[in-house]
């Protein structure tokens, strides 16, 4: 809680001076951290970084304007912290933790709830969740228990649980190519025909099961 109390007041500190710094549009050549401009379509800033006293902040707004998140960046791929900053009580607290390389999740992050305790723990691999996540109710049991493929797709087994820490749902996903039909267009003559897609999609396995609260089978 101590460190949470000095983040809030840091924060605070630097946007009293937000005003001070030029922005600068976003270039995608761009590699400096401290020139990034992004804008929602409406014209109004979306992602700021600006350099505050030293330290390399990304301030992260709604489409009107009020500001959503404060992220403090360190160096590319080294752990980012995110603050949530509430506008009318000047209080903040860490919203999750998580490595990024430029602009992009890449590595372990844990999101958390206002009180601190862990609410989400798991690994991207470029921005796909990858390996297992892991979800917690904010009494500290678990959640529900989810594996994901190198593909960012949900594979193998699954496990939910109620709040009361019975188990809600178990079963496991697998991934089934489906073939769909679309049409096409020839290269050259510009004609359209009929062509075969395959895609890739998540499915349930037959033996999914579902329980009630106390713990008895509902269906499957």
């Amino acid at each position: 809680m101590r460190i949470i109390a000095i983040m809030v007041l840091i924060i605070t500190t630097y946007l009293k001076g937000y005003g001070q710094f030029e922005e600068i549009q976003w270039e995608w050549n761009d590699t400096s951290l401290d020139r990034q401009i992004r804008f929602w379509p409406n014209g109004s800033t979306k992602i700021a970084n600006k350099v505050v006293e030293g330290q390399l902040l990304r301030f992260q707004y709604y489409e009107n304007g009020d500001l959503q998140l404060i992220f403090r960046i360190k160096q590319y791929r080294q752990i980012d912290t995110v603050m949530v900053y509430d506008i009318e009580t000047a209080e903040g607290h860490i919203e999750r933790i998580e490595k990024i390389f430029g602009d992009i999740p890449d590595g372990d992050y844990k999101v958390y709830f206002p009180g601190g305790k862990p609410k989400i723990m798991g690994t991207y691999q470029e921005y796909i969740p990858v390996g297992t996540q892991t979800e917690y109710w904010e009494n500290g049991d678990i959640k529900s228990i989810t594996n994901y493929n190198s593909k960012g797709q949900k594979f193998g087994i699954y496990e939910e649980y109620y709040e009361n820490g019975k188990l809600k749902q178990l079963g496991e996903y697998y991934v089934k190519e489906v073939v769909r039909k679309e049409k096409c267009y020839d290269a050259e003559t510009f004609k359209a025909f009929e062509c075969e897609k395959i895609e890739e999609i998540e499915s349930k396995s037959a033996d999914w099961k579902y329980y009630d609260i106390s713990g008895n089978i509902i269906g499957n």
